[in-house]
C-alpha cells in the first residue's frame, strides 16, 4: 500500500513538473480597492446609508449631497471643456499652430499632459472593472435599487454606527445616538449586497461619464496646449488644463468629512484571481502604453497643425527622400 501511494505521489509530481507552462496556471489573488475619490464615495455612501440608524433627515441630506457633488463636478468639467474648445477654434489661436518655433517644448508639454490623462483613463477603466467584478445579490422583490438591511455587510449606516443598547424613541433618541459613546464594534464598508440595478446605475452615472471626460480632455486639452503662443503660455496652460482632471479629487477632499474618508479608505474591495495569462497581458500593456502615449502626442501636435494649416510641412519632411512618381 505504501509503495502504491508513493507511486501515485511520484506520478502527480512528475505531471506537475513536466507539464507545459500553458497547462500549469498558478493563480494569485489581489484585492481591487475602492478608489478614495468622489467616484468611490458616490458608489459606497448610498449603499451604506441606513434610514433606521442614520435618521430620515440625515439620510436624505447625505444622499442629496453625494449626488449633488458628482453632478456639480460633471457640470464644471464639461463647462471647462466647452470653453477650451471654443478657444482652440478661434482664428488667432489656429494661426499659432502653423509655426514650429517651440515644437520641442510643445511635444514635452503635451506628452506630460497626455501621460497624466492616461493615468486617469486607467483609473476610470479600473473603476469599471471593479464594478464588473463586484458581486451582486437579489433583494426580496428582485428589483431593489439599494441593498436591504439583511444584505448589508455591516451594521449601522454611513453616518452613525449601530449601538447595542438603543435609546428611547423620538428626536431625543437620535441626539443620544449621536453624542453617546459607541458600543458596537465598527465594521468596514464593502460592496456586498449590491443589486444588479444599482450596478447598472453606477456604470451609467459613474464609470461611463468618467471615461468620456478623460477621452475628451485628452483631445481638447492637448490641442489647447499645442496652440499656445509662447513658452510661458505652454507651461501655464499645461498646469491649468491638468486642474480639470483633478477637480473631482479636490471636491472630495474639500467637502467630505474625515470619518467618511476613513471609512472609504478602510473599505473592503473585491478579491479577484490573477492568472499567468492576465499577468502577461498586463506586462505587455505596461510596455505598450508609453509608446502609445508618445505616438498620440505626435498625432495631437502635428496632425492638428496639418489640419489647421493647409501649407504646413512636417519638420522632417525635407529630410525624407522624394516619393517617385508612377508613370
Amino acid at each position: 500500500i505504501l509503495a502504491q501511494e508513493s507511486s501515485w505521489c511520484l506520478a502527480d509530481y512528475l505531471r506537475t513538473v513536466c507539464a507545459p507552462v500553458s497547462l500549469v496556471s498558478p493563480t494569485m489573488s489581489i484585492q481591487m480597492k475602492i478608489p478614495e475619490n468622489l467616484y468611490g464615495s458616490t458608489l459606497l455612501v448610498p449603499m451604506t446609508l441606513e434610514r433606521k440608524h442614520d435618521g430620515t433627515m440625515p439620510f436624505l441630506m447625505e444622499l442629496f449631497r453625494t449626488y449633488m457633488l458628482i453632478s456639480v463636478s460633471y457640470a464644471i468639467q464639461f463647462i471647462f471643456l466647452h470653453q477650451i474648445y471654443l478657444i482652440t477654434v478661434e482664428p488667432d489661436r489656429v494661426k499659432q499652430k502653423c509655426t514650429d518655433d517651440n515644437v520641442l517644448l510643445q511635444c514635452v508639454c503635451v506628452f506630460t499632459f497626455e501621460a497624466a490623462v492616461f493615468y486617469a483613463v486607467r483609473d476610470a477603466v479600473g473603476f469599471a472593472s471593479l464594478l464588473w467584478e463586484a458581486p451582486t445579490s437579489i433583494s426580496k422583490d428582485g428589483y431593489g435599487m439599494l441593498p436591504t438591511p439583511q444584505e448589508k455587510a455591516r451594521s449601522g449606516g454611513a453616518i452613525l454606527d449601530k449601538q447595542e443598547a438603543e435609546p428611547s424613541r423620538g428626536f431625543s433618541r437620535h441626539l443620544k445616538r449621536v453624542f453617546r459613546k459607541r458600543d458596537a464594534a465598527h465594521e468596514p464598508w464593502s460592496l456586498r449586497g449590491m443589486s444588479k440595478i444599482y450596478k447598472v446605475w453606477s456604470f451609467l452615472v459613474l464609470a461611463i461619464p468618467q471615461i468620456i471626460i478623460c477621452v475628451l480632455l485628452s483631445y481638447i486639452g492637448g490641442d489647447f496646449i499645442s496652440s499656445s503662443e509662447d513658452k510661458e503660455a505652454l507651461i501655464m496652460n499645461t498646469v491649468g488644463v491638468l486642474f480639470i482632471n483633478q477637480l473631482g479629487d479636490t471636491m472630495y477632499l474639500a467637502f467630505t468629512s474625515i470619518t467618511l474618508k476613513e471609512d472609504i479608505s478602510l473599505a473592503k474591495g473585491v478579491d479577484v484571481e490573477i492568472r499567468n495569462e492576465t499577468r502577461w497581458t498586463l506586462w505587455v500593456m505596461s510596455v505598450f502604453f508609453p509608446v502609445f502615449v508618445f505616438a498620440y502626442t505626435l498625432v495631437v501636435v502635428f496632425f492638428m497643425k496639418m489640419q489647421g494649416c493647409p501649407h504646413y510641412q512636417l519638420p522632417w519632411a525635407d529630410r525624407l527622400p522624394p516619393v517617385p512618381r508612377v508613370g
